[in-house]
């Protein structure tokens, strides 16, 4: 499958940044003639003069395509018809896409991927004519120098607003002065380099809208940023800035843009409205809360002067109470070493009274001795227990 947004395109077709065959494939035809012999020959004769007859619609992507190079960056439009008929022909092969990659390297200005865009959009619905349409713009934007390294950033999967800044100072990073002329060694002159700028920008931008789904606010609030603040700071001189504005041949563009800016000064403006409004109630809560402020300063400084003498209170409890399980720990320990003491010396003698019976014959007075003094001497320390208890 190759780098594509959506997953119609055929798996059998490599990555289009790859080299591809420039094998040459007949695309349908765009426009027809009648035959001019038969014109000039029925117009010799008195016949009807030569009819040019009208443009085909595209019947398939390549026919499209090629239509919208022939117009040279010019509005094209995409009938429904036409999506379909894309949508149902065969996928696109290695050679067509060889051929849209050489057709868009006549295209110096790049002025062709957008409009291609622009047709496809009302068919983004014909899923597989959009997602052909959309490989065939990569296919061209790979081969120009000014866009190949946006390709990869296009088709990156997590694709939304906070890569549109990003995007776009690649877009404008690139040194466009620097593309040769067609057939020439010199470089484009600043007018066209200003022209294959903003058709880079512009296509870009139109990706992220229309195929990232960012919303279109969000681009031209960056393309503001980025690409238009930087040129209206060229034409800072009041009659440099008119002949900008009267130089635009399609007044809606600008109306599109301050449309956009409009709507948001108006929001600002009912911020701004929203925010006086409630000045005064802030402005008199401030001094409420000034008020209580001091009212909790002097409750404060009371806690503190209470906490003080708690910490103090705390921290002698705190040596009272080690101190005092320092000597706890002292009588355990003495208790424990003299209980002990004293069970093994009775356990000794209990032991010596056992192996006096155990002897042949049996010494039973040995054990009756031991025995005694045994239990005498556990008897002692019980009450010796009972006494330091308080029993």
């Amino acid at each position: 499958m190759p780098d594509s947004i959506h997953p119609s395109t055929p798996a059998g077709r490599g990555d289009l940044g790859a080299d591809r065959p420039r094998t040459a494939v007949p695309f349908a035809t765009v426009e027809r003639d009648t035959d001019r012999s038969s014109d000039a020959d029925a117009s010799t004769q008195g016949g009807p003069p030569a009819v040019r007859a009208k443009a085909e619609d595209p019947e398939n992507l390549q026919s499209f395509v090629a239509l919208a190079y022939a117009r040279k960056g010019q509005r094209i439009g995409m009938k429904k018809k036409v999506a379909i008929a894309i949508a149902q022909g065969p996928p696109p092969d290695d050679a067509i896409y060889a051929r849209i990659q050489e057709l868009a390297r006549n295209d110096v200005l790049l002025a062709v991927p957008k409009q291609i865009l622009l047709a496809a959009i009302p068919n983004k619905g014909t899923s597989r004519a959009w997602s052909r349409v959309l490989d065939a713009c990569l296919a061209a934007l790979r081969v120009h120098p000014a866009s190949s390294e946006l390709v990869p950033m296009l088709l990156s999967a997590n694709g939304g607003s906070d890569k549109v800044d990003g995007l776009l100072d690649q877009a404008t990073a690139f040194r466009f002065g620097t593309i040769r002329r067609p057939g020439s060694t010199k470089p484009l002159s600043a007018s066209h380099a200003a022209m294959l700028r903003a058709n880079v920008t512009g296509t870009v931008s139109l990706w992220m809208v229309a195929v990232w789904g960012v919303a279109s606010q969000t681009v031209l609030r960056s393309l503001h940023e980025r690409v238009w603040r930087t040129e209206s700071r060229r034409a800072s001189a009041v009659d440099e800035a008119w002949r900008r504005i009267l130089d635009v041949h399609d007044p809606s563009a600008l109306g599109l843009a301050c449309d956009a800016y409009l709507s948001e000064a108006i929001h600002a403006r009912q911020d701004a409205d929203a925010a006086r409004a409630s000045e005064a109630a802030v402005q008199r809560r401030m001094v409420d809360l000034e008020a209580t402020l001091a009212q909790l300063k002097a409750q404060l400084d009371q806690e503190r002067s209470t906490n003080e003498d708690l910490r103090r209170a705390t921290a002698q409890a705190s040596r009272d109470a080690e101190a005092a399980l320092s000597h706890a720990r002292d009588d355990y320990e003495r208790l424990r070493t003299r209980v002990l003491r004293r069970l093994i010396r009775e356990v000794e003698l209990l032991d010596e009274g056992m192996l006096a019976i155990k002897r042949e014959p049996p010494k039973l007075h040995v054990m009756t001795d031991h025995g005694d003094r045994a239990l005498s001497g556990l008897r002692e320390e019980i009450k010796a227990l009972q006494r330091e208890a308080g029993q």
